[in-house]
C-alpha cells in the first residue's frame, strides 16, 4: 500500500495513477530546471521536474498538466516555442499507456537575458477534507482555511482545480535587457525586480508576487537552493536546502538573501473559492528558477528594493 505524501496536492496523483508510479515517489514542488550562462547559437533543452524542495524526484515535466504554451522572452521580443517530440510512457507491465511532452527545446539563442514561461492546463483533484485542511495550513493558505472554518462542518471531500505557472531566467552570453523583470500574463507571477542572472553571493533578491496582474500581499514564499557536490567516490550529488520562508508585504514583495551559489527555486501558491460550478476551490502554483554563479559580493545589499525606474515591473 502506498503511503500518502506529506502534501498530496504538490505530488501529481493523476500521473501516479496513470502510469503506475507511486504517489510517494513523486515530489512536492514543480519547476523548470535553471541553466547557467550558455553560448549563443545551437539548441538548449529545458526540462521540468517535481521533487521534495529542489531535489528532483521525477521528470514528469509537461504531463498530465500539459502547458497551453511555452513563452520565450528575449531582449528583442517574445515568441511561442514548440515542445520537443513526445516520448512514449509504459506501465509497470511494459505496455504503452500514453505519451508525454518531456522537454522544451529552444534554437537560435539570442544574446542577453531571456525568460522561459509555461502555463499548465487546469486539472482537478479530490482530497479528503482533513488532508485538504492540513495542506492549507502547511502552505500558508490561511484565508481559505479561515473561510472553511466559518462555513461550519466541512464536507467529506473537496474538489480542487489547479494549474502551474513556471518560469526560469537565463543568460545567453552576457546578461542584458529587461526580459526577466517585466511581468508576464501568467495568472500567478513571481517577478524578480532585478535580473537574477546578475546576482552575487552576499546580496538579496526582491521579488513581487502578482495574481491576475495585482500585487499579492501576505503570501508565503519559499526559496530553495541546490548545488552539485562531489561524493567521496567522485560522483555528482545534488544537495537541496530550504534557504528561507517568508511572506510578502503589503505591496506583494519579499526579499530573499542570496547566501550561496547554485540553482535557486522560489515558489508560492495562491487559492481562491471556485468561480464556476463543478469544484470547490482553485489554486495557482507559481515558481521562478535561476542560477547564481560563484562570485562573492561584499556585504549584504537588497538590490531588488531599489530597482531603477527605467526598468519597472510592467
Amino acid at each position: 500500500m502506498v503511503a500518502p505524501m506529506r502534501n498530496p496536492r504538490r505530488g501529481v496523483w493523476v500521473l501516479a495513477a496513470s502510469i503506475g508510479l507511486s504517489a510517494a515517489a513523486l515530489g512536492h514542488e514543480y519547476w523548470l530546471e535553471p541553466i547557467a550562462t550558455i553560448a549563443p547559437g545551437g539548441t538548449t533543452v529545458w526540462r521540468a521536474w517535481v521533487g521534495e524542495g529542489m531535489t528532483a524526484e521525477k521528470q514528469v515535466s509537461l504531463y498530465p498538466s500539459k502547458p497551453k504554451r511555452a513563452l520565450l522572452r528575449t531582449p528583442s521580443g517574445e515568441r511561442e516555442e514548440p515542445f520537443a517530440p513526445e516520448v512514449s510512457v509504459k506501465g509497470a507491465d511494459g505496455s504503452p499507456i500514453g505519451s508525454v511532452n518531456m522537454e522544451v527545446a529552444i534554437r537560435r539563442s539570442e544574446p542577453g537575458t531571456s525568460l522561459l514561461a509555461l502555463h499548465g492546463e487546469p486539472k482537478f483533484i479530490e482530497l479528503d477534507s482533513s488532508k485538504f485542511d492540513a495542506y492549507l495550513q502547511e502552505d500558508g493558505l490561511e484565508s481559505i482555511l479561515t473561510l472553511r472554518r466559518s462555513q461550519g462542518p466541512p464536507p467529506g471531500t473537496v474538489k480542487e482545480r489547479y494549474s502551474r505557472c513556471a518560469k526560469t531566467v537565463f543568460a545567453v552570453g552576457k546578461p542584458a535587457g529587461d526580459a526577466a523583470t517585466r511581468a508576464t500574463d501568467l495568472p500567478l507571477d513571481v517577478i524578480p525586480t532585478v535580473d537574477p542572472t546578475t546576482l552575487q553571493i552576499g546580496r538579496a533578491l526582491t521579488v513581487e508576487v502578482r495574481f491576475r496582474g495585482q500585487p499579492l500581499p501576505k503570501t508565503l514564499l519559499r526559496a530553495w537552493m541546490r548545488t552539485d557536490l562531489p561524493t567521496k567516490e567522485g560522483e555528482g550529488a545534488a544537495a537541496s536546502k530550504l534557504m528561507t520562508s517568508v511572506k510578502t508585504d503589503g505591496a506583494g514583495r519579499a526579499s530573499i538573501p542570496i547566501t550561496v551559489a547554485g540553482n535557486w527555486l522560489v515558489a508560492t501558491v495562491h487559492m481562491i473559492a471556485a468561480e464556476e460550478k463543478g469544484y470547490d476551490y482553485e489554486s495557482f502554483w507559481g515558481s521562478l528558477t535561476f542560477h547564481v554563479p560563484s562570485k562573492e559580493a561584499p556585504g549584504i545589499e537588497s538590490v531588488g528594493a531599489s530597482a531603477p525606474a527605467s526598468r519597472p515591473l510592467q
